[in-house]
């Protein structure tokens, strides 16, 4: 299982919102940006998301959770360390 920062610029609507929940545990704080735990690779994620949205952009990149900083609630810091 590996952690993905999910990235886009559209709008925030129910398809791709489900999309991204159906990929695994998920996190969603920001706006346009997910964190999910999935066993998929980043092009297999952007397959499943992009659905409808092939003209959009986004960024799917792994999450090291050996070197992250920021400013968040706890559980967000407990969701990732447990994943």
């Amino acid at each position: 299982m590996k952690i993905y920062l999910i990235q886009y610029n559209i709008k925030e609507d129910s398809a791709i919102s489900e999309r991204i929940k159906s990929l695994g545990a998920w996190m969603h704080y920001f706006e346009g940006s997910w964190i999910v735990a999935s066993e998929l690779n980043a092009k297999e994620i952007y397959e499943k998301i992009s659905v409808d949205y092939k003209n959009e952009r986004f960024l799917i990149m792994e999450l090291k959770k050996d070197n992250f900083w920021g400013v968040m609630p706890k559980d967000a810091w407990d969701w990732i360390q447990n994943r």
